[in-house]
């Protein structure tokens, strides 16, 4: 599964459903790309050293150009065929986009959900009944947090 995330600053928002279903791939959405990029490395960090392979792609766009966002989602869901779209975090134009795109290619069953991180659901948001399963490895340790942040834990003899 191709999971497509909107980036938030809020971490955890960025990554939550992917722990909670483990994708094949997620395409990070947002429009600074050399921050795009930083948080995708602790993340595929994050996933390595949990023992899972999962493929962080960038890509930049402007976040004031809804032509530009919808052009961007409709190549993303004509190159992949399992696409879901995560609407956790993110910002309005974005969100918008990605409606204007599912709409436009219901045909192809792309998945709308959005994950509550306080009570560890996913919900459906594209009401076709078909909803994210949690796994039980989905919540974060504090060292994980603290990674996923840019942050390091010292252990008293190292660096972690």
């Amino acid at each position: 599964m191709t999971f497509i995330e909107f980036f938030d600053k809020t971490c955890v928002e960025n990554i939550c459903a992917c722990l909670s279903q483990i994708p094949e791939r997620v395409i990070f959405l947002g429009d600074k790309k050399k921050e795009l990029e930083s948080h995708a490395a602790r993340y595929e960090k994050l996933f390595t050293e949990r023992g899972q392979t999962v493929e962080f792609v960038c890509k930049s766009v402007n976040r004031n150009n809804l032509k530009s966002i919808v052009a961007l989602l409709s190549d993303i869901v004509e190159k992949y065929s399992d696409c879901a779209f995560g609407l956790t975090g993110g910002d309005g134009l974005f969100l918008t986009a990605a409606g204007i795109v599912y709409e436009r290619y219901k045909d192809k069953n792309i998945q709308l959900h959005r994950f509550n991180i306080h009570n560890n659901k996913i919900y459906d948001c594209d009401n076709d009944g078909n909803v994210l399963s949690v796994n039980e490895n989905s919540n974060l340790t504090v060292r994980e947090n603290v990674l996923i942040y840019g942050g390091d834990v010292v252990d008293g003899k190292s660096f972690d």
